[in-house]
């Protein structure tokens, strides 16, 4: 529903900019790339919807929304109440450049890609997200952090994903979306597919079809890349019970809840926690005392640094 807007800018450097939008009703402000240049949104908690250029699409914390340059968007966050919440990477003009330079792409080739489109997030652009975020929590305090590489990074890595990406569709069909809004409300149960099914108004077959040519995964993935995307910024802020975090985002135990964690970001939650205290974050809530740490924490362990076809359960979820 319709509220207030709530921005704050985290952070500016010399090639990019990190703005967090909350609250139900955003971009009324000027909109949410204010350099002009390409930007990236991603939503870290409810359903969006962007209006503001061709076509209307919504997004969640699964994709990255690609912003083509001087788009004002008028977004409306939908989902979890109260109050869904995004990210906003934007790059300056010497941002764009820098990335023109490092992709080796014209500036033609470069707007085809960002040009209002959302496309599955991988893992790898999950992780140098919020070591980004939370290397921008800290700006304030460590004035001398030095954040271009981590924009040049992001940026190149969404650049090279986008290059083989499948777009999502603008609008879900609506028992895909209907579902989606639910799954936003729902991180910590396991509605049975049946459930989801009746509450979506059509069969459990159909559903399962609708819903994984609209996400590009089954439900079941969906639900656990959901899950996950709270996970890891709670373990980088210092989270210090392992089962009470994997409980409350719906997870039967501690031993389930680490192999989906490993399977998917290549590295165990008790590693990232560990780096986090040895940072001394562990009674920080607003993210890292080192980006360089976090960045140490985040990497993959082992060569799993995608998440395996994942096999739905008989009767549930997909």
């Amino acid at each position: 529903m319709p509220g207030e807007l709530r921005s704050a800018t985290l952070c500016r450097s010399r090639l990019g900019l990190v703005t967090r939008w909350a609250g139900a009703r955003l971009g009324e402000a000027g909109g949410v790339d204010p350099s002009g240049e390409p930007a990236l949104l991603f939503v870290q908690q409810g359903v969006l919807r962007l209006g503001g250029h061709r076509q209307e699409l919504s997004a969640d914390p699964t994709q990255i929304v690609l912003l083509p340059a001087g788009l004002p968007p008028q977004p409306e966050l939908r989902g979890r109440e109260p109050g869904g919440h995004a990210a906003v990477v934007s790059l300056t003009s010497e941002g764009h450049r820098q990335v023109l330079k490092a992709a080796g792409r014209s500036a033609a080739s470069l707007r085809s890609l960002f040009s209002h489109r959302a496309i599955l997030r991988p893992p790898k652009v999950e992780q140098k997200l919020h070591v980004l975020l939370a290397a921008a929590l800290r700006r304030e305090t460590r004035p001398g952090l030095d954040l271009d590489a981590r924009f040049l990074d992001l940026f190149l890595d969404v650049v090279s994903t986008a290059e083989r990406a499948r777009a999502m569709k603008g609008q879900w069909r609506p028992p895909a979306h209907r579902v989606r809004l639910a799954l936003s409300r729902l991180l910590d149960e396991s509605p049975s597919l049946q459930e989801l099914a009746s509450a979506a108004g059509c069969s459990r077959f159909h559903l399962c079809r609708v819903f994984k040519d609209e996400a590009g995964i089954t439900i079941n993935q969906y639900l656990h890349r959901l899950r996950l995307s709270q996970a890891l910024p709670r373990l980088l802020a210092g989270e210090d019970d392992l089962s009470r975090l994997a409980h409350s985002l719906g997870y039967s135990s501690h031993s389930h809840f680490t192999s989906r964690f490993r399977r998917f970001f290549g590295v165990t939650p008790s590693a990232v926690r560990e780096q986090a205290q040895l940072l001394g974050t562990a009674s920080s809530a607003d993210g890292f005392r080192s980006g360089e740490g976090a960045a140490r924490a985040l990497s993959p362990r082992t060569a799993a640094g995608s998440p395996r076809s994942g096999r739905g359960s008989r009767g549930r979820r997909g």
